[in-house]
């Protein structure tokens, strides 16, 4: 979304008693969707007020979001754990053992289970059960694969048919570190804050992070036009607080309101404030991880979190937006600016 929550997530990744997950429901969204479609044209459409989904999906949304907060990780679908994210990306700093299994070299009984089941004409179907599910002889995992839906999702080069059953023996290093951290935090543009009190006691503490809407269109790739900025971005951003606020009445301490210029302006203060608002002690040495991180040689890309100038980054639109852009969105998303107290 550009909106600056993978920087914000750093917050939880270099935190040594949280466990940190990047955008869990991001392969949900594309056994649903065509690839590449906005999340908030996924969330919402044509200016609906509140979200789209239906029924089935926000189930499926609160399915996988509680299994993480619990630690129920056995009990997520196979397709999770197929993600780009997870493959191939960097993966958080409590994950690293757990992806170091999965690129090891696979057991002969793992190797044996891909070779038999991969025959399967309907393998894909995998995806769609859980490691529990793998939990058992190849004749009743077969049956299983034959019983269920059919599954549909870009998979990365290492997703082959040796690749479940790895997840099921190197599983238990990502439940270990789930159980034993103080706070479990997932970082997520796919979940609309009216999901939330569906949520109930599984959720205690919800970050609101915002961004000026001009800044997050300067910052988009031209994928995303910007002469429909108000239905793909700011009606989705309008229907969020206007959420929030509505649950903040019944809940006052539910929700931290968040602007990422502020964040991007003052790290160690923000940071600070954060960490108070969810109970996680501080030291210098995380604040320094995460303080250092906006004052690096280079950028390390536009999805990356480390920054020369992390400031410079979230008004870089004020001189760098061509005029008729930065009228479009100034007006087009008016409501939204004034909600979110930008100007």
């Amino acid at each position: 979304m550009r909106g600056g929550s993978t920087f914000l997530g750093e917050l939880f990744n270099q935190h040594p008693d949280a466990f940190y997950w990047f955008e869990p429901l991001h392969n949900y969204q594309l056994t649903r969707r065509p690839p590449h479609i906005s999340p908030d044209f996924y969330l919402f459409s044509q200016g609906s007020e509140s979200s789209t989904l239906t029924s089935e999906e926000l189930q499926a949304h609160l399915d996988i979001v509680t299994k993480i907060f619990s630690c129920d990780l056995e009990s997520l679908p196979m397709y999770i754990f197929a993600d780009d994210f997870f493959t191939s990306w960097e993966v958080p700093k409590k994950m690293m053992k757990y992806r170091t299994c999965m690129d090891g070299t696979p057991t002969k009984q793992t190797s044996a289970s891909g070779a038999a089941l991969g025959k399967l004409h309907n393998f894909n179907r995998i995806y769609n059960l859980t490691p529990r599910d793998l939990r058992t002889n190849d004749s009743a995992i077969q049956r299983k694969i034959e019983s269920t839906k059919d599954v549909d999702f870009e998979k990365p080069e290492k997703v082959n048919f040796v690749f479940p059953f790895k997840v099921r023996s190197c599983l238990h290093l990502l439940e270990e570190p789930c159980r034993t951290s103080k706070v479990i935090a997932i970082k997520s543009i796919r979940f609309a804050a009216e999901f939330i009190p569906h949520l109930g006691n599984a959720i205690d503490k919800v970050i609101h992070l915002s961004r000026d809407p001009r800044g997050i269109m300067n910052s988009r790739s031209d994928r995303d036009p910007i002469k429909r900025v108000k239905e793909i971005l700011c009606d989705h951003m309008l229907a969020d607080i206007n959420s929030r606020r509505k649950q903040a009445i019944q809940n006052p301490n539910l929700f931290f309101p968040l602007k990422y210029e502020d964040m991007a302006s003052k790290p160690l203060q923000f940071a600070k404030s954060v960490y108070n608002f969810i109970q996680l002690p501080t030291s210098n040495e995380t604040l320094g991880k995460f303080v250092a991180l906006t004052h690096q040689k280079k950028d390390n890309g536009p999805v990356g979190t480390s920054r020369k100038n992390s400031s410079a980054t979230a008004s870089a639109w004020v001189s760098q937006m061509v005029p008729w852009k930065k009228k479009l969105v100034t007006e087009a998303c008016a409501e939204t600016i004034l909600q979110y107290g930008y100007t």
